[in-house]
């Protein structure tokens, strides 16, 4: 069965949350999708850069997570 996700909107919240629950810093996700510094990480958190359709998916992988987990319920 097919999901469809073209309105999704991303909650960083959930960003926030996932990180704390699976021990991960920001620094070792922004290293973990190749953003180099945990400011990315930050800003995404803060709502200050959006996401990528590519990051999501890495995001989802590396912590463990549906990456319809990180959608903002409404």
């Amino acid at each position: 069965m097919e999901k469809d996700v073209s309105n999704i909107i991303f909650d960083p919240d959930k960003l926030a949350a996932a990180l704390v629950e699976s021990n991960v810093s920001q620094a070792e996700l922004a290293r973990a999708i190749g953003a180099g510094h945990r400011n990315v990480v930050n800003r995404i958190i803060k709502g200050a850069r959006t996401i990528t359709a590519t990051e999501l998916l890495q995001i989802s992988i590396i912590l463990k997570k549906d990456p319809l987990y990180f959608a903002r319920n409404n």
